[in-house]
């Protein structure tokens, strides 16, 4: 901003060094400085700027309050940066083979479902894949965990009346398994979606008919080739049969009391 004091006296600025037009010195810091220390001393020293130096007295960087501040509460974007920007900065979805791919968990969930073709149920109050991760799992997850969820396929015709329940249902959806592969216990980082090819031959084998809770989920405990499944009582539907085989459990249960 001080260039524009010299706008209407051009011929000053043929003269005039920039060691004059400083300020104040400049702020030095090591570059072992810790973020927190740093920003204490921007607080006190009421400055927004520091030179990084390193062991050799050599200039490594700057280092601004912005900065300081985006390694706290994450990237902050104002009108001067452009959308392609912001794109690289928030979200990336790589293919790592064929049906696994690599996600940022800032990625926008309307990207997310364009790359991987698949639809989210209307009403969902999530904007990214972190807070889809989060909703799936009910929690926070760690770095390691996984689950698996079963999503809508994108631009799914209508059903054709000769084709059974299953087939329907293998048309239609699409198994996932999400793995975090980075993330504390405020956020996620990042998480690998892998697209399970024969995951309904795993689901007929449990006998189940129909799943439609808001994301449908399985969790797998144990490690991946362990097949001991543990499912959320809420994804089945109950059926009749089962009340009444409770009933007659426990009028049994009652008889042998007396």
């Amino acid at each position: 901003m001080d260039l524009l004091d010299y706008v209407k006296k051009g011929h000053q600025l043929e003269t005039t060094t920039v060691g004059h037009m400083a300020q104040k010195p400049a702020y030095f810091v090591p570059d072992s400085m810790l973020v927190w220390n740093l920003l204490r001393e921007f607080r006190i020293r009421k400055v927004h700027m520091a030179v990084v130096l390193n062991e050799y007295g050599g200039t490594v960087g700057i280092v601004t309050l912005e900065d300081v501040v985006e390694e706290i509460v994450g990237e902050i974007f104002d009108e001067n940066d452009s959308k392609e920007e912001i794109q690289k900065k928030t979200g990336y979805i790589v293919m790592r083979a064929e049906g696994i791919f690599d996600v940022d968990a800032n990625t926008s969930i309307d990207q997310l479902s364009e790359d991987l073709n698949i639809k989210m149920l209307e009403g969902y109050q999530y904007e990214t894949v972190s807070g889809f991760v989060c909703e799936a799992f009910g929690y926070i997850p760690r770095t390691g965990e996984r689950i698996k969820v079963v999503l809508a396929k994108a631009n799914q015709e209508e059903n054709d009346e000769s084709k059974s329940d299953n087939q329907d249902e293998k048309e239609k959806h699409q198994i996932f398994k999400l793995e975090i592969l980075a993330g504390n216990a405020r956020k996620v980082s990042a998480v690998r979606f892998e697209r399970i090819n024969n995951g309904y031959e795993m689901l007929e084998s449990k006998e189940m008919t129909r799943l439609f809770p808001k994301i449908i989920k399985m969790k797998w405990s144990g490690d991946e080739e362990s097949d001991s499944t543990e499912y959320d009582e809420d994804s089945f539907p109950r059926r009749p049969e089962d009340d009444l085989s409770n009933e007659h459990e426990d009028e049994r249960d009652n008889q042998s009391r007396h």
